[in-house]
């Protein structure tokens, strides 16, 4: 969704645009989702399929519900 946002200035030195990313190695990150958001050289590829463009793993949710 971040990708479709025009460039807003929303920090005293803002980048365009912005994202927060979490680098822990918690598997689920990975897991979660296909294809995984990963960041590569301070960008991450954007998915091209409909949609948010992204398939979540119900199974994986299960395992770490509360």
């Amino acid at each position: 969704m971040i990708a479709a946002l025009p460039v807003s200035h929303h920090a005293v030195f803002p980048t365009e645009p912005i994202l927060e990313y979490d680098t822990s190695s918690h598997s689920f990150r990975k897991d979660l989702i296909s294809p995984a958001v990963i960041q590569k050289d301070g960008a991450v590829t954007i998915p091209l399929t409909p949609g948010l463009g992204i398939d979540v793993n119900r199974e994986i949710l299960k395992r770490y519900a509360c």
